[in-house]
């Protein structure tokens, strides 16, 4: 699935969706992701997990600007991705993606994979 962006107003968010490998999805995001958008990046995100994956892989290196709205999407959907079972991870952003997952200590939790817990 792909979204485009609008041609009013500032860069819109667009998105584009496609399966790598089985069980592997891979969104690749550009322009602004905010209040406008994030609803259209909830949705790509919502029917990638409805596939229940193995991983999802959001692409966020062409990403200009993300808010507060854009950042609870990927927050919410990275807690649905672990209710079932499966990962969802940042790979690739850019230095204004990189700031936001910073301030907001979210940065880790978002791009690197959860070791699996040794027994004890």
């Amino acid at each position: 699935m792909t979204t485009e962006p609008s041609s009013s107003g500032p860069v819109a968010g667009s998105f584009a969706s496609e399966t790598v490998q089985s069980g592997v999805y891979v969104i690749r995001a550009q322009g602004d992701i905010d209040l406008d958008c994030a609803p259209r990046l909830e949705a790509v995100l919502g029917e990638a997990l409805a596939d229940e994956p193995s991983r999802v892989i959001l692409d966020l290196e062409a990403v200009t600007f993300l808010d507060s709205s854009g950042l609870r999407i990927i927050v919410d959907a990275q807690k649905k991705a672990r209710a079932a079972g499966s990962t969802l991870l940042i790979e690739g952003m850019s230095a204004a993606v990189e700031r936001v997952l910073e301030v907001t200590d979210l940065l880790q939790s978002l791009t690197r994979s959860e070791e699996p817990k040794s027994p004890s």
